[in-house]
């Protein structure tokens, strides 16, 4: 640890900023190990957990690609120390009680590696051959006959890294658990959603005997910068003087002078840089870094190129170069783009790119909410299917009319759904890294192609993806509990759109994972107890075994939604006494009941349109969980359908018949 004195950033001019002042300081490179170790605490307005997946893909991305460039499956563990070092960047903190360091800047970032550690350590519990270093110091130790975190946590958040790290509590009781937590706030739970999300985003290369060498990586490679200061008040005016605007030019702002500085004519410079100004403000009322996400998805998606290959040392692609340093990569690949002349550069900023920008921001807002004309864009959001907008911006062209953009989006969100479902029910992954390449692939293809030609390039991609059927057999209970939920949604929002139900729940609604008696549950149709059915059913219990019945009571047709409240209230009763309350219930319990078909004139007439044998029950064996596992697997024919590819364009030609389109 070395002491020095911190002394505000001149002006522009070489004078000091108003207020000058002089900071001691200490500051400490420290591993991630070392970082954890100490013991921090948390001011209450550094308490907000802000981070999303999108902050959590990027971490993970960035660090696994220096491990991977190092790593030889032929190096010993040791070799590991060795390897270059990843700098994570800088915390602040201050003193504080009980001899820890309040952390005035940089909570994001521990809060982050706290939840990677905790799933490396859950990890190692359930796999103690994979031989992982031993991280429990990194969380917790034990003081004054206690155990306690490293970091200064809630209760309610003390409760959740409990759980995080109990290997023995997995799944859907997992989710359960942690939704019973008394008072887990806001912030908990977009914690819980980042650290359900690290499976996702670690790549295929990170496979079993490599795992030990890469949290050694992190834990001894990863390094940070702390900065200690003596006070709040100067941990303020640090964090102020580190990110004072002026003193370090952003990728954008050096994009934004690149461009600028080739527009020769004045008017078309100053309109240039209003329309600048206007798409950024546009772009960073979406989000935190949405503006910067979007040159990256432009580029990946009409312009660039290669991709880096997973070999060991294989150079960066267009991919990457565009994502790091989009700036340089604009500059070095004008004629790429298009751009030769003073015009160009003019019709870059104010026609190429605030159309692709109002595309983006219509993506995003069809992600984050439901708009039944673009269901398929926010179904591939609730997902987080991050590489969504590059697929979409690929496939359009400035010239494009709204109609025409709007076909071109559906189409590419309707594949996005069909794809990535299709490989979720045959075990394949839909990390990022699983995605990559393959739809990186796909961008290439579609780039400003008419309708016509994407509905036939989708349509040969679904065949070749759906080569194997969709195998919804594999979904059961003990599947991914997000996932499972997120498909009985969708079923159930199919038959609210296609019954025309006036009482809809709609998908959103039952995905929601807010803690109230509104919030639905994945229920099971029969109670854990097989001897419950066996008394209830008698000469029609068909259950071989009680492996048979706990089996079929998983599988994906013994399971529906109902709200939270009655789902807990009803687990352990046999069918026959839930089938009442079913009726009020969500359209898959009500599909059961009789009053259903009573009370709902149209219903059957809906039924038979679409062919699906739906009739109530009045038990529930062996046998009608096959039926509904049948009748499950016919919606998924007609949600997933190749068919709506040419429903898709044929809409087209409606809309150009519609006045001003």
């Amino acid at each position: 640890m070395t002491n020095s004195t911190w002394r505000p950033a001149t002006g522009h001019k070489g004078r000091r900023h108003k207020g000058s002042y002089t900071v001691e300081v200490t500051t400490d490179r420290r591993t991630v190990q070392q970082c954890l170790e100490q013991r921090y605490a948390l001011p209450t307005y550094q308490r907000d957990y802000k981070w999303e997946t999108k902050h959590l893909r990027e971490l993970l991305e960035d660090i696994q690609d220096v491990f991977f460039s190092e790593f030889d499956s032929k190096d010993s563990r040791t070799a590991v120390s060795k390897y270059e070092k990843y700098f994570l960047g800088t915390i602040i903190t201050i003193p504080a009680e009980e001899g820890r360091r309040a952390i005035v800047d940089g909570q994001q970032r521990i809060t982050t590696l706290a939840l990677i550690i905790a799933h490396f350590q859950r990890l190692s519990a359930t796999r103690p051959e994979l031989n992982i270093s031993d991280l429990n110091s990194l969380l917790r130790k034990k003081l004054f006959g206690a155990s306690q975190y490293n970091i200064q946590f809630s209760p309610a958040r003390a409760q959740l890294f409990d759980l995080l790290c109990d290997a023995d509590v997995a799944g859907p009781d997992l989710d359960d658990r942690i939704d019973a937590i008394p008072e887990l706030d806001d912030s908990g739970r977009r914690m819980y959603a980042v650290f359900l999300q690290i499976h996702a985003y670690l790549s295929d290369d990170l496979v079993d005997a490599t795992v030990p060498y890469f949290v050694d990586y992190l834990t001894q490679c990863v390094s940070l910068f702390e900065i200690g200061v003596p006070s709040e008040q100067s941990g303020h005016k640090v964090f102020v003087t580190m990110n004072d605007r002026g003193l370090k030019l952003s990728p954008l702002d050096l994009l934004k002078g690149y461009l600028l500085s080739n527009i020769t004519d004045d008017s078309h410079n100053t309109a240039a840089h209003l329309k600048w100004k206007s798409m950024l403000d546009s772009l960073q009322a979406q989000g935190a870094d949405e503006d910067t996400s979007f040159f990256k998805n432009w580029l990946r998606a009409q312009h660039a190129d290669s991709i880096r290959s997973k070999q060991k040392d294989a150079p960066l692609g267009d991919f990457e170069l565009a994502a790091d340093t989009y700036h340089r990569w604009v500059e070095e690949n004008g004629e790429k783009i298009g751009l030769r002349n003073s015009d160009d550069y003019h019709k870059l900023i104010t026609v190429t790119l605030p159309y692709f920008q109002a595309q983006y921001v219509k993506c995003l807002a069809c992600e984050g909410s439901f708009d039944s004309e673009y269901a398929a864009v926010y179904f591939n959001g609730s997902r987080d299917l991050t590489l969504q907008s590059m697929v979409v911006l690929a496939a359009l062209d400035p010239s494009d009319s709204t109609a025409v953009a709007k076909v071109k989006m559906r189409l590419a969100s309707h594949f996005l759904d069909c794809y990535s479902i299709h490989r979720f029910l045959n075990n394949q992954d839909n990390t990022y890294n699983n995605l990559r390449d393959p739809l990186f692939d796909l961008a290439k293809k579609i780039r400003r192609k008419s309708v016509p030609e994407l509905r036939r390039i989708f349509e040969a991609a679904y065949d070749t993806a759906f080569a194997t059927p969709l195998l919804l057999g594999n979904l059961t209970y003990s599947s991914d509990s997000a996932m499972v939920l997120h498909i009985l949604a969708r079923f159930a929002h199919f038959l609210e759109e296609s019954l025309s139900l006036t009482n809809r729940v709609q998908f959103h609604a039952y995905v929601q994972r807010k803690k109230s008696n509104s919030t639905f549950d994945i229920e099971h149709l029969l109670p854990l107890d097989s001897a419950i059915s066996r008394a209830e059913l008698g000469a029609d219990y068909d259950f071989t075994s009680d492996d048979d019945y706990k089996t079929a009571r998983n599988s994906i047709g013994g399971l529906i939604l109902l709200s939270r409240g009655r789902n807990r209230s009803l687990k352990a009763k046999p069918f026959g006494e839930k089938r009442q309350a079913y009726a009020t219930e969500g359209v898959l319990a009500q599909t059961f009941c009789d009053s259903f078909y009573t009370n709902n004139p149209q219903v059957r007439e809906h039924i038979a349109r679409i062919g699906l044998p739906l009739e109530p029950k009045a038990h529930v064996n062996k046998a009608v969980i096959a039926q509904q596992s049948a009748i499950y697997s016919q919606i998924a024919g007609l949600i997933w359908s190749k068919a709506h590819f040419a429903t898709i364009e044929a809409e087209l030609a409606t809309a150009s018949l519609a006045p001003g389109l």
